[in-house]
């Protein structure tokens, strides 16, 4: 992806994007490391425009009216209906309170129908609920990645 480097900007004019809202457009000078030459390029209406100065990564379009600058954005910056990986910590996290959640519901059950410890001492119960917790974390464990 071509790399520009901003060598200066003014602010041009407002317009409204069809699906994209009021944006802002930024009159540039750039160089593409070979050359310096004029260009535009938008952002969202209220956002910061770019900046002398500032390398972005952006496509290029010759267009009647001039060039225009569309920069790049990484994949994991939203937009596009994807969504930012999550870290292996907060995975595990979320795993381990949904394997709470479903020892719970298993002991709800269990206690309904009168299968749950109800004379055994309170550690023991937790004990007990703890390891429907572990085994319902382990089941997830083992299931992932597969389809």
């Amino acid at each position: 992806m071509p790399e520009f480097l901003i060598e200066a900007v003014e602010q041009g004019q407002p317009w409204n994007h069809a699906t994209g809202g009021p944006m802002q457009a930024w009159k540039v000078n750039v160089n593409d490391g070979t050359k310096s030459f004029a260009a535009e390029i938008s952002t969202k209406a209220g956002k910061p425009g770019p900046t002398v100065g500032e390398r972005i990564e952006a496509t290029i379009k010759h267009t009647e009216y001039g060039a225009k600058l569309k920069k790049v954005f990484s994949n994991n910056g939203g937009g596009g209906g994807g969504r930012a990986p999550m870290s292996p910590e907060k995975e595990a996290e979320i795993t381990r309170m949904h394997s709470q959640e479903m020892a719970i519901r298993w002991a709800d059950v269990l206690q309904a129908s009168g299968q749950w410890p109800t004379d055994a001492s309170p550690e023991q119960r937790r004990a007990t609920l703890v390891s429907l917790i572990d085994f319902f974390q382990a089941d997830a464990a083992s299931t992932k990645g597969a389809s």
